[in-house]
């Protein structure tokens, strides 16, 4: 199955919208049989003699090195040109276990700052004039849950409480 970046159907990945691109650009990796190798599932093969592999070994060598190289590909056409920037280095190499952890290390940081602006993304939701109740609603659901996917493990009420009492002095500030 050949792949169309034009067809995708979801957004490059771009400065602020990695909590939808992730979930998405891992079910078209999956759909090609790629995620095995982006994941980090998959180990370069193994061979028995190093300085004599047998034909299987090569041909199982090549597979592999042909996948990473597609999963690679993939995720660099499903990037803006703002983003390829930071994992040029790993696709040069065919490294897509790079590209996908340097991505959600870039973007995907558990810290008040990120916090905040998915909290504000999520407080200044509005219902657009032709938008229907039930698509509002998904589109809250989809933000909370970005919201969630940022707090770290020990994160409680009391740490909820400080941070909207911070948020709210930035905010006051003229």
């Amino acid at each position: 199955m050949g792949f169309d970046p034009e067809k995708k159907g979801f957004a490059n990945l771009s400065a602020d919208n990695y909590g939808v691109w992730a979930p998405t650009m891992e079910s078209l990796l999956k759909t090609h049989k790629l995620w095995m190798v982006t994941g980090g599932f998959s180990c370069e093969p193994d061979f028995v003699d190093a300085d004599n592999p047998t034909k299987e070994e090569k041909r199982e060598w090549r597979d592999w090195m042909e996948e990473m190289g597609a999963a690679a590909g993939m995720i660099f056409l499903c990037l803006d040109d703002t983003q390829k920037i930071n994992v040029e280095d790993y696709r040069r190499h065919d490294d897509p276990v790079g590209m996908w952890t340097s991505l959600k290390v870039l973007h995907h940081q558990k810290t008040m700052t990120t916090r905040f602006t998915a909290y504000d993304t999520f407080f200044s939701v509005r219902k657009d004039p032709d938008e229907s109740l039930s698509a509002l609603h998904a589109r809250v659901v989809k933000i909370m849950a970005d919201v969630r996917s940022l707090r770290p493990s020990n994160f409680n009420l009391s740490k909820l409480d400080e941070e909207l009492q911070i948020m709210a002095l930035i905010h006051a500030l003229p």
